[in-house]
């Protein structure tokens, strides 16, 4: 794949993140809206906006066999169109139940564009990276920047249907974006294929021969290869997974309760916007420096998520003790802004310890566990709120989650101090 494509596929990286990001966004600034409009209580409403980003990641694992079989151009394609369509249905729903059912259905197309897009870059791209990540994954930023105050904007001027209908018609332009990619043959080599060919033993190719009545290991091989499941064996899967879904569920848990945190001490809605706006910008801003400041080599990766997390932490800690108006920004930029340096660093540093040829499998896999995390916790904050009447003690909960990415990162640290022991005892046996 050439340059030009790969900045293609950094530009449509870009613009499904801003969807994603954006949505959501928008779901949180209709919290109110839509619990009014289908009678029901906020955290079911809140609870349904995060099944919706659960689901998203949920499907992952599927993303990669199917980009291999339709080509990531159709798929990434007809996904966007799908994701528009999704909420323009939405907006005609009477119920809860159906609104819920079409958001979800509608999720896929978000899912495969944010996988098929990172492994592409990930495997065009041995020089900057944390660059190309970090331009792509921006559009989670821009999408809190601009989504949160044009929705309240189209709320404002022209009501709930209104504002999902015109929200729903932007969203297709990500199908027109995927039409700018190609379909390459190394979208389906460079993936399944090896990791099947690492499983086989090439002198145990008649193993599975029919003869002998027993095609199952056969069978379970090919799933393996297809799926990439053979990458949920190493530990280092895991540490990464870890580090992902710490930081992926508390940027979550954030765009989406927000919103109804600074209207609970007692903000305007257009404050809560401003401060979204503010924090989206200072997202965009941290997510390029840190992937410019990482790739010149200019600060080491690791010890850049730890400071990075330290920071989350912290703007999560000190919610009971935020409340006057400026204050109320800077806690939301440096929450928002470090969420965002963390994510390209995430991306940088699976690549770093899986390799490129397992990248496509791990981020997959990777998003299923966090939608696990997402059906289970998702709920929570609007649970708190209505035994407290406060999102405080959610987000301090929050940042609890943060702070276990270091436990992740110091597992990471003693298996490396490991395998460094191991290669020295080889190395002093003469082996």
């Amino acid at each position: 794949m050439g340059g030009h494509q790969v900045w293609c596929a950094v530009l449509c990286m870009h613009l499904n993140c801003l969807l994603w990001c954006g949505l959501d966004k928008a779901l949180g600034v209709m919290l109110p809206s839509l619990t009014e409009q289908f009678a029901t209580k906020m955290w079911v409403i809140g609870w349904i906006v995060f099944i919706r980003s659960g689901f998203i990641h949920l499907i992952g694992p599927v993303a990669g066999p199917l980009g291999v079989k339709f080509g990531s151009r159709n798929l990434i394609t007809v996904g966007g169109f799908t994701v528009g369509l999704s909420i323009i249905a939405a907006s005609f729903s009477t119920s809860v139940t159906p609104f819920a059912i079409i958001l979800i259905l509608g999720a896929f197309g978000v899912s495969f564009t944010d996988i098929l897009t990172r492994s592409i870059i990930g495997r065009s791209c041995s020089k900057n990276y944390a660059l190309a990540i970090g331009i792509g994954s921006s559009g989670y930023a821009l999408g809190t920047f601009a989504f949160a105050p044009f929705t309240q904007l189209l709320l404002d001027t022209y009501g709930l249907r209104g504002a999902l209908l015109i929200l729903g018609g932007l969203s297709m332009h990500l199908g027109v974006c995927g039409a700018l990619l190609r379909s390459p043959q190394i979208d389906g080599r460079t993936n399944y294929q090896p990791l099947s060919s690492k499983d086989e033993d090439p002198g145990s190719s008649n193993e599975d021969d029919p003869a002998d009545g027993n095609s199952r290991p056969g069978a379970e091989k090919d799933a393996i290869g297809c799926f990439g499941l053979a990458v949920c064996s190493r530990s280092s899967f895991w540490i990464a997974t870890s580090l992902y879904l710490c930081n992926r569920l508390v940027a979550d848990l954030w765009l989406i309760y927000f919103v109804a945190h600074a209207e609970s001490k007692g903000f305007s809605a257009r404050d809560a916007v401003t401060f979204t706006a503010v924090a989206g910008l200072a997202s965009v801003v941290f997510k390029l420096i840190t992937g410019l400041i990482v790739d010149r080599g200019w600060f080491k990766l690791r010890p850049a998520l730890i400071l990075l997390t330290i920071v989350n932490t912290v703007t999560f800690a000190d919610a009971p003790w935020v409340s006057s108006y400026w204050l109320m920004m800077v806690n939301s930029a440096l929450c928002f802004g470090t969420n965002g340096g963390i994510c390209p660093l995430m991306d940088l540093l699976t690549r770093d310890v899986l390799g490129v040829e397992l990248l496509l499998s791990a981020i997959s896999w990777m998003e299923m566990m966090t939608a696990i995390s997402f059906f289970s916790l998702g709920f929570y904050p609007g649970k708190i709120y209505e035994q407290t009447g406060s999102y405080d003690w959610a987000f301090v909960s929050m940042g609890l989650i943060s702070i276990l990415s270091l436990v992740a990162l110091f597992a990471e640290w003693l298996e490396g101090q490991a395998g460094s022991r191991s290669r020295r005892a080889l190395k002093d046996s003469g082996v």
